[in-house]
């Protein structure tokens, strides 16, 4: 499951570190979209979305993963991003 970083558009967000996040969810024995959203209680879509960069990972998104694994740290596979200029 490869994974991209999306353009970052004005404001502030969160978004995905691909490597870190690949590996975590193979950590998971997670090895597709539809068993990672399953797991997530989101819609395989979503996932995939976040995933190949189309969207940036919402609090949701970030809430549902990080409860897959109770001693994963928000900086583990996310950052926080701030834009002014766009």
């Amino acid at each position: 499951m490869p994974t991209t970083t999306p353009v970052r558009k004005k404001g502030a967000g969160f978004s995905l570190r691909p490597a870190a996040f690949h590996s975590l969810v193979q950590s998971l024995g997670l090895d597709n979209d539809q068993a990672l959203g399953d797991a997530m209680g989101l819609d395989k879509v979503s996932v995939w979305r976040v995933r190949t960069g189309r969207h940036n990972p919402g609090a949701e998104f970030v809430s549902k993963f990080l409860a897959l694994r109770p001693d994963l740290r928000f900086e583990d596979a996310f950052s926080c991003w701030r834009r002014d200029d766009a």
